[in-house]
């Protein structure tokens, strides 16, 4: 076997056990970065690049890797590490020069756009090839009936909550309702100042604030912008939470900047004490405590 297909073989292994547990995880259809001598029985190293590995406590996403090179004799995994940002521009410009790590921690946003370029791998083929059993995974996520990614953890996206903020406003508990909300938000907001009670990243440049933080509304009512797998976006749980959304801004209660705000930026906005509510992922918490220890929030 070249050391192509032995690469393909084991970096399914490694998708297996992190699939077992860690979060979105995918195959490289255009890599050229492992190295090894396959054909004389040498090892195998896989580059792995996510950004999950500083978000977990210091040595915790390695000690995975290291399990799994402990049970797997002749691979050997090349942890590549950024940060969210950083990490989405190498993967876009790995795929565009044909680049890419083997194994690529996603964004569910981008698996679309990567399989149809062709630079992320069917991996029912290669699971097939494998022999991998893909009953023992819980799901799996799929373009035009082949599956380009599987969902590891799905990060939650709860809502924060700047307890002075509340306190101030004179709202007693977060509020559990859209109506308790929008009211918290007003009460937030005219507090007058840099305050607002929301906030909403919706720049272009990044769009993920329309997935997290727009679609979670959705999500929590228990609708989809889904509908047998292809989009359905004008279906009444979206179009109730986008015009839910669309009075809050005209009720003023949305952070000023809304346009050109990245996830960071509305993570800083919250983590400095300027808005009362967030939507965000628990993979944050760290940061804003490490940033700002004497905000007191909630979730």
């Amino acid at each position: 076997m070249d050391n192509s297909g032995r690469r393909r073989r084991n970096a399914i292994k490694l998708v297996g056990v992190a699939a077992a547990a860690t979060t979105l995880l995918a195959m490289a259809g255009c890599s050229s970065n492992s190295t090894g001598t396959a054909g004389d029985g040498g090892d195998v190293t896989i580059e792995f690049a996510q950004w999950w590995e500083p978000e977990l406590g210091d040595g915790e996403f390695r000690g995975l890797m290291d399990q799994f090179e402990q049970e797997n004799p002749g691979i050997k995994v090349d942890l590549v590490s950024g940060p969210y940002a950083s990490t989405k521009e190498q993967l876009f410009a790995g795929a565009a020069s044909g680049t890419m790590p083997d194994v690529v921690g996603l964004d569910g946003a981008w698996v679309s756009d990567f399989a149809k370029q062709g630079v992320i791998a069917d991996l029912t083929q290669l699971m097939s090839e494998a022999g991998y059993d893909d009953s023992q995974l819980a799901s799996q996520i799929k373009v035009d009936d082949s599956t380009y990614m599987i969902p590891v953890v799905n990060f939650v996206y709860p809502m924060f909550t700047n307890d002075g903020l509340l306190a101030q406003a004179g709202v007693t508990a977060p509020p559990s309702t859209r109506t308790e909300f929008a009211d918290a938000a007003k009460k937030i907001t005219a507090l007058g100042g840099d305050v607002s009670g929301w906030v909403l990243p919706l720049s272009l440049e990044a769009p993920n604030g329309v997935q997290n933080d727009v679609m979670s509304w959705v999500w929590a009512s228990g609708g989809s912008m889904l509908k047998d797998g292809q989009p359905d976006l004008t279906n009444s749980d979206v179009s109730d939470a986008t015009d839910y959304i669309q009075q809050l801004w005209a009720d003023g209660v949305i952070a000023p900047g809304s346009f050109t705000m990245k996830e960071q930026d509305k993570v800083e906005e919250f983590t400095n004490g300027r808005v009362g509510m967030m939507i965000d992922s628990l993979a944050h918490i760290n940061l804003i405590r490490e940033s700002n220890p004497d905000l007191t929030f909630s979730i």
